[in-house]
């Protein structure tokens, strides 16, 4: 064998192997995206969880409706802007959730889940507000994690059945 048909050998040995480590990366990558979705999942989720179990209900009033900046993927969205009171002292709550057209309407009465130790910690008391969030991250966190491993097995199960061919 010539120096040559070695020197191609080796590169194509070494080619095969930065093909497993790229494919190993992209791997472990795509797991860390659907992990750190899952850990959004259970953030959000926990919240949402503590304010129902522990948080109290309150009544606010939609004081404004603020626009939230169009993107390249939608325009203009509106967010409320609610206050309550809560022990004699007024708070400010803003949402998170924009919509068009604006779901709430300024002067509009709004039921508020505020955490007792921390009464500047509330959300809108609806399934929207507390739920959808942790809800899509989850689900597309498990929808991420079962595509990518099954198309690692699906690689991994040809690679070995090419190997003992």
């Amino acid at each position: 064998m010539s120096r040559m048909e070695n020197l191609w050998r080796a590169l194509d040995t070494a080619g095969g192997c930065l093909d497993h480590l790229r494919s190993g990366c992209v791997w472990l990558l795509l797991n860390l995206v659907w992990i750190v979705m899952l850990g959004g999942a259970y953030y959000y989720g926990h919240t949402s969880w503590a304010l129902s179990r522990g948080g109290v209900s309150v009544e606010g009033t939609v004081i404004a409706m603020k626009e939230s900046p169009a993107t390249q993927d939608s325009g203009i969205t509106y967010y409320p802007v609610i206050k309550y009171e809560v022990g004699g002292q007024t708070y400010t709550f803003e949402s998170s959730n924009s919509s068009d057209p604006p779901a709430y309407h300024v002067g509009e009465r709004v039921r508020l889940r505020y955490d007792p130790a921390d009464p500047q910690r509330a959300r809108i008391d609806s399934w929207y507000e507390l739920w959808l969030m942790p809800v899509l991250l989850g689900g597309s966190a498990l929808i991420v994690a079962v595509v990518v491993n099954a198309l690692a097995l699906v690689s991994v199960a040809r690679s070995f059945k090419a190997s003992k061919s």
